[in-house]
């Protein structure tokens, strides 16, 4: 079992290119850069996910799904019935519709509860979240890359680990001593 304390540091380092132009000449130094590592636990959720997944071997649905599905059912209704609010308002706004007064302020003090925010943090807050889901789905590919690259490792050296001859002459040779001899890999095979 693998313990990890919380007071360690991750084995990472970034180094930042640093041109240096002295009497002799310029020279590239690298300097390192503090940095630090966060995730939320949206992320930690995701990566968690995918990895259970992959060892599990399976590409079913999993757990999360379910949760997944109803939060989307449930923001689809929630977009329903703002349609119909707008579509209300412009109906008494053209006049084809009689103002309900109670209605009218049900929908402003609605609209008073929602959270003050200019054009400028909402495009912040936007990008913000949208590059968060990137890197969430970046990291989720490469725990699977991972997980593909390791067990095409562990293939590959139980490959190398069989005896020769075994007689399977469809197997080709893990070297490319073809290369060298200017034999072709059918050729040696026969």
């Amino acid at each position: 079992i693998l313990r990890l304390s919380v007071e360690l540091e991750p084995p990472i380092r970034v180094y930042e290119c640093v041109f240096d132009v002295a009497s002799d000449g310029p020279s590239v130094q690298f300097v390192e850069v503090s940095n630090s590592l966060a995730a939320e636990e949206a992320e930690r959720i995701c990566v968690d996910h995918v990895a259970r997944l992959r060892g599990r071997g399976t590409t079913s649905e999993s757990q999360l799904a379910a949760p997944m599905t109803c939060q989307a059912s449930a923001i689809k209704m929630l977009h329903t019935r703002i349609m119909m609010l707008q579509d209300y308002i412009k109906a008494v706004h053209e006049g084809s519709l009689p103002a309900n007064l109670d209605m009218l302020r049900s929908i402003s003090s609605l609209c008073n509860r929602l959270p003050l925010m200019t054009s400028d943090q909402l495009i912040g807050h936007s990008n913000e979240q949208s590059n968060e889901v990137m890197l969430m789905t970046y990291l989720a590919t490469l725990t699977k890359s991972c997980a593909t690259l390791n067990e095409v490792i562990t293939k590959t050296s139980q490959m190398e680990e069989r005896p020769a001859g075994g007689g399977r002459k469809s197997r080709l040779p893990l070297t490319t001593s073809w290369a060298k001899t200017g034999a072709t890999p059918a050729q040696q095979l026969s």
